[in-house]
């Protein structure tokens, strides 16, 4: 159900792409995540026994009606210590809508609540540098 939700938002945010990747609904850092928010989750782990003190595998999700942007962030973000998890093709909500990407990359670090805080204003600020991008924010990865 989560996966559906986010899906449904990011396909909302694609048809507010304008010209150059910004998403006319908010301009940048408007609509990220307030660092409240985020201190929230940061204490919701650390209620369910996760060690937020240690690297954890973070994973960040961009969407794209054009499968090259997600090749062009990959090849940004990997130098960087990023790896490519995936980039798939996922079912459009609009029911004649064309086919929408979605790049995962993950990279295990220690992040404060403000560091995640910078790492999304950092990374949706690369889906504007990119164009045609919609930065969807983060994750932790499910323990293997």
């Amino acid at each position: 159900m989560a996966i559906r939700v986010r899906l449904v938002w990011a396909v909302i945010g694609l048809m507010l792409i304008g010209e150059q990747g910004r998403t006319q609904a908010s301009p940048p850092g408007q609509g990220q995540l307030p660092l409240s928010k985020i201190e929230a989750f940061f204490a919701k782990l650390k209620a369910e026994g996760v060690d937020v003190d240690g690297a954890l595998p973070w994973c960040y999700f961009f969407f794209s009606y054009d499968r090259a942007k997600l090749d062009d962030a990959a090849k940004i973000l990997t130098p960087q210590g990023y790896t490519v998890v995936d980039v798939q093709s996922q079912p459009n909500a609009l029911p004649d809508g064309p086919v929408v990407w979605r790049l995962q990359m993950r990279r295990a670090e220690h992040l404060t609540p403000e560091g995640v805080f910078a790492r999304d204003a950092a990374l949706d600020a690369l889906a504007d540098k990119v164009g045609s991008l919609y930065y969807d924010g983060l994750d932790i990865a499910p323990a293997k």
